[in-house]
């Protein structure tokens, strides 16, 4: 009789731990549903395979941003940059400069679009291409 208790409240714990399960699952899923529908908002562009495949990647790396936060990672850059100064990351409001292929496009694009507030760095550009990239920020068609 012992026995047949114990199997029964074990089935039973599998039964709670399941739905347990279940449930964590469906609300992780809402999440990152929603955490799309953002991004696409953010890009302006509908959601298509692709943009999925991509937001999911950034879903986890910025999950991963906070959660090196929370714990007090102290090789993020993040983590690091929040304790040092105080600032939070609005991650909500991040968004994709662009994607490129090799070091030097990706150099070039983190320059262009550095401010002197930038958290990693600020890249100071050549004279000539801050003339162009104030012109081009401020919309002005003057000549």
């Amino acid at each position: 009789m012992g026995r047949e208790v114990v199997k029964l409240f074990i089935k039973q714990m599998r039964r709670v731990l399941i739905d347990d399960c279940r449930r964590r699952l469906q609300k992780y899923k809402a999440v990152i549903e929603q955490n799309k529908r953002e991004y696409a908002r953010v890009l302006g562009e509908s959601i298509t395979e692709d943009l999925g495949q991509t937001v999911s990647m950034l879903g986890s790396r910025i999950h991963e941003h906070k959660l090196a936060v929370r714990r007090g990672d102290c090789l993020s850059q993040v983590a690091a940059h929040t304790y040092e100064t105080g600032h939070e990351f609005n991650f909500a409001a991040s968004k994709i400069v662009a994607h490129v292929r090799c070091k030097t496009s990706r150099e070039s694009l983190e320059a262009w679009a550095s401010v002197e507030n930038s958290v990693r760095r600020f890249i100071d550009l050549a004279p000539a291409y801050r003339a162009l990239r104030s012109h081009l920020r401020t919309g002005t068609t003057g000549v």
